[in-house]
C-alpha cells in the first residue's frame, strides 16, 4: 500500500465511542510538533459523514478562500477586538475580553490560519483544554467560546472565511457540581469566599468594625470599618460602594442613591501606573440604578465614616486618609484582616452582599423586592443565585409542621 500524502488524512472506527474518526495532518506548530485536525461522525454515524467533513475542510484549507485573507487567528482576533469591540465596550469589559483572548485563545490556537479552523479543533484544543487539562471554570470556557464565535461571525461577514466553523458547536454549560454561574448578573456563589456569613460570623465581624488600638485609642484600627457595616445593610456591590459620594445620601428620607461604579482598569495611555481607577457613570444594567432605604445600622455606619481621616463633605463616602477613592483590593484586604482578627473564615466583600440578601430571605421578604434592592435585572437571576437559600427555608418551614 502506498504511503498517504500530507493532508490526505486517515479514517478509522473507534469501537469504544461507536463512531468513525478522521484525522488530517498538515504543517507544523511553532514548537515543531505536527498540526492535526480531527473529525467525528458522532455516535452511530457513518464513515461517509467523516469523509465529507474532511473533504469540505481540505477544499477550504487548500483554497485559502483568498490570499488576501490568509491571516492567523492571533492577528485577526486582536485587530477585531481593538477596532470593533473596544469603542463600544466599557473599559472593564474590554479588559476582560482582551484577557480572555490573550490568556486563553491565542496560547492554544492562535497560530492557526482562519481557514484552518474546524469545530473539532476548537472543541479539543480550546474548550476541552480549558476545562479538562487546565481545570478552569465553565465560565472561562464560555467566555472564550463567545469571543471566538463572535469574531468568526464577523470574519464570515467580512468574507475572510466562507463559513463559521463554530456554527454547529454548543456553548459550554455550567454543571451544578462545578459552579452556579448566574447569567448576566456577573455574580455567582462558587466557593467559601463568596458564601454568606452565618449569624455568628456576622456578629464576630461586627464586634471589631469600630474598634480602636489599645495603646493608641485615639486611632481607629480600621478607618473604613464602617464600610463593611454599610455593605452588610445595603447589599451594595463593591464597585457601587466605592463610588458612593456624600451627595448620594438623602438624610431626610434616609435613603442612598446608587448610580455609579468605581472600577480598576488598565492604563492604556502608556504613562504612569499600569492600572487606574475610573468612575463609571453608566451602571451595569438599568436596574442597577436604584434607591436603597437605610436602616439604623447603615445610618450609624455613615456617621462613623464621616469621622474617618480624610473626610470631605463633597468627597467619597469610603475614602483614604487623603480623601481619595479606596482601591477595591484595599477594601478586600481590610476585610481579610478583620476575618483573621476575629477567627472566622476568610471572605470577600461580595460575601457581605450575599449575607444581606440571605437575611432578607430569612425575614420572609418577597423575592421581587430583594431583586430590586440588589439591582438585579430580573427576579430569575435572584432566584438562580439564591435557590439554595430558598430551598433551605422551604425545608425549615416543612420541618416546623412536626412541632404541631
Amino acid at each position: 500500500m502506498s504511503r498517504r500524502t500530507n493532508r490526505e488524512g486517515t479514517v478509522y472506527f473507534n469501537a469504544k465511542r461507536n463512531e468513525y474518526v478522521g484525522c488530517i495532518r498538515y504543517g507544523m506548530k511553532p514548537d515543531g510538533s505536527p498540526n492535526r485536525v480531527t473529525f467525528y461522525s458522532g455516535k452511530d454515524g457513518k464513515k461517509s459523514d467523516v469523509i465529507q467533513k474532511m473533504t469540505d475542510w481540505r477544499l477550504r484549507h487548500e483554497q485559502n478562500y483568498a490570499e488576501t485573507h490568509k491571516v492567523r487567528l492571533e492577528d485577526g482576533i486582536m485587530a477585531w477586538a481593538e477596532t470593533c469591540k473596544k469603542p463600544d465596550l466599557k473599559p472593564s469589559a474590554y479588559d476582560r475580553l482582551e484577557s480572555i483572548i490573550k490568556c486563553q485563545i491565542i496560547p492554544r490556537i492562535g497560530w492557526y490560519y482562519l481557514t484552518e479552523l474546524a469545530d473539532s479543533m476548537i472543541q479539543s484544543d480550546l474548550i476541552s483544554e480549558i476545562l479538562e487539562k487546565d481545570g478552569l471554570s465553565v465560565s472561562t470556557a464560555k467566555k472564550a467560546y463567545n469571543a471566538l464565535n463572535e469574531f468568526l461571525k464577523y470574519s464570515v461577514h467580512k468574507k475572510a472565511i466562507p463559513s463559521n466553523p463554530m456554527a454547529m458547536m454548543k456553548a459550554p454549560k455550567p454543571s451544578s457540581t462545578i459552579e452556579l454561574d448566574c447569567c448576566n448578573s456577573g455574580e455567582s456563589i462558587t466557593g467559601e469566599k463568596d458564601k454568606a456569613l452565618s449569624r455568628e460570623e456576622t456578629e464576630k465581624l461586627r464586634s471589631i468594625l469600630y474598634s480602636r488600638w489599645k495603646i493608641a485609642p485615639q486611632n481607629r484600627r480600621y478607618p473604613n470599618g464602617g464600610a463593611m457595616e454599610l455593605i452588610l445593610n445595603t447589599g451594595l456591590r463593591l464597585g457601587e460602594a466605592l463610588a458612593l459620594q456624600w451627595s448620594d445620601v438623602n438624610w431626610k428620607k434616609n435613603t442612598i442613591s446608587v448610580s455609579k461604579n468605581l472600577i480598576r482598569v488598565k492604563n492604556r495611555s502608556g504613562k504612569g501606573k499600569k492600572y487606574k481607577l475610573i468612575l463609571q457613570e453608566k451602571p451595569k444594567t438599568e436596574k442597577s440604578k436604584r434607591i436603597i432605604p437605610l436602616n439604623k445600622a447603615a445610618l450609624a455606619a455613615l456617621e462613623d465614616l464621616k469621622t474617618a481621616p480624610g473626610y470631605k463633605p463633597d468627597g467619597f463616602i469610603i475614602h483614604t486618609n487623603k480623601g481619595t477613592a479606596v482601591l477595591p483590593r484595599t477594601l478586600e484586604q481590610t476585610l481579610e484582616n478583620m476575618c483573621a482578627a476575629v477567627g472566622i473564615r476568610k471572605v470577600g466583600v461580595h460575601a457581605l452582599r450575599h449575607t444581606y440578601a440571605t437575611r432578607l430571605f430569612e425575614k420572609g421578604v418577597d423575592i421581587k423586592i430583594i431583586s430590586e434592592l440588589l439591582g438585579h435585572s430580573s427576579t430569575e437571576i435572584t432566584y438562580r443565585i439564591y435557590v439554595h437559600v430558598i430551598d433551605s427555608l422551604k425545608e425549615s418551614a416543612v420541618e416546623a409542621l412536626d412541632l404541631d
